[in-house]
């Protein structure tokens, strides 16, 4: 989801969805 919200978004918004994104990775990982 994180790359189609890349290309309708832009740049800005893979900042804003980075932080996020990592700690749900991480959380979905550990768990």
């Amino acid at each position: 989801m994180t790359g189609v919200d890349l290309n309708r978004a832009g740049t800005p918004l893979l900042e804003i969805v980075s932080e996020p994104d990592i700690r749900s990775a991480e959380e979905a990982v550990a768990t």
